[in-house]
């Protein structure tokens, strides 16, 4: 089937659609000044990011955190665009402007880039904990939106509390998978729903 073709292109990930989660998150102003190159997730020293290792466990055991809940994180970066984690960065200052937005946009490389990688996912197990320009970003390079975790004017002290919140549940919903068998027996076989989903009524 079409599915069979895809995979053969590659354009399908089989490995992650339908079962990994992405999640996005900002760069930061705040960073490792080490001249040395480093991965991205530990150059950015900022708030948002204290937050998020802080909850994994710190730096270095953040990604096997992350990959036990199934979570794959890409960052959004005013210079990089959206890269892995683990890519290797310079330090850099760039400031995600309007005008960044529009050269993203319009610079091919980054935004087929953007739209790639997010397609690998189903869209409701993508995760922004972007703010509104870097949602935005991701909103017009892929022409649907995307909810962000932070509720509408959320500011940087409860986007924290909001993150922390967000990757907790998913550790417990790691502890739940490991609990419960998958499925449940219905007539004959399992499956993941019941096949009523509405209580009927009965005359």
């Amino acid at each position: 089937g079409l599915g069979y073709f895809k995979e053969a292109l590659g354009l399908t990930d089989p490995e992650s659609k339908g079962k990994k989660e992405l999640l996005i998150m900002p760069c930061g102003s705040m960073k490792d000044p080490a001249a040395c190159a480093m991965e991205a997730a530990k150059r950015y020293v900022g708030p948002l990011w204290q937050s998020f290792n802080k909850e994994l466990g710190g730096k270095e055991a953040a990604k096997s955190a992350l990959d036990a809940m199934g979570i794959d994180i890409h960052i959004l970066s005013a210079k990089h665009g959206l890269i892995p984690a683990d890519t290797l960065i310079e330090n850099y200052d760039h400031e995600m402007t309007p005008e960044r937005i529009r050269e993203i946009i319009g610079d091919k490389t980054l935004s087929e880039t953007i739209r790639d990688t997010i397609k690998k996912y189903d869209p409701d197990k993508v995760h922004l904990a972007t703010g509104k320009k870097y949602s935005q970003l991701i909103t017009e390079v892929m022409g649907r939106e995307y909810p962000t975790i932070f509720p509408a004017g959320t500011g940087q002290g409860s986007q924290r509390a909001v993150l922390t919140d967000f990757l907790k549940r998913k550790k417990k919903d790691v502890g739940k998978k490991k609990q419960e068998p998958t499925g449940k027996y219905y007539r004959g076989g399992f499956v993941d729903k019941p096949l009523y989903e509405q209580p009927r009524m009965v005359g």
